[in-house]
């Protein structure tokens, strides 16, 4: 990762393989399964969760955003606090809706 604003290098990240995509598609398939099976509940507490670290991290993230694309950081902030708002609002979604199937 090369920071836009001052081209140093913020970290180096080993490149993916084929196998890599493979295994990673495989994981979602069967998480995708496993996700089905619970109730929205359950659901919307594992997205509380993913927003409640999101929340937890929100200051590192907003520095590691900006570092990244260039973002000035109040921009970032705002990109990281959006994605709480939408993990919490799914969770929320998720219970609200209901099924038609079968009718």
């Amino acid at each position: 990762m090369v920071d836009p604003s001052t081209e140093s290098v913020i970290h180096q990240i080993p490149e993916g393989t084929s196998g890599d995509i493979d295994r990673a598609v495989a994981a979602a398939v069967r998480a995708k399964n496993e996700w089905g099976r619970l109730v929205p509940k359950a659901r919307a507490e594992v997205l509380h969760a993913i927003a409640a670290r999101v929340a937890e991290n929100a200051g590192l993230l907003a520095r590691l955003e900006s570092a990244n694309t260039g973002k000035p950081l109040a921009v970032s902030r705002d990109d990281v606090g959006m994605t709480i708002d939408t993990f919490r609002f799914m969770a929320g979604a998720g219970r609200a809706t209901t099924s038609m199937a079968g009718r």
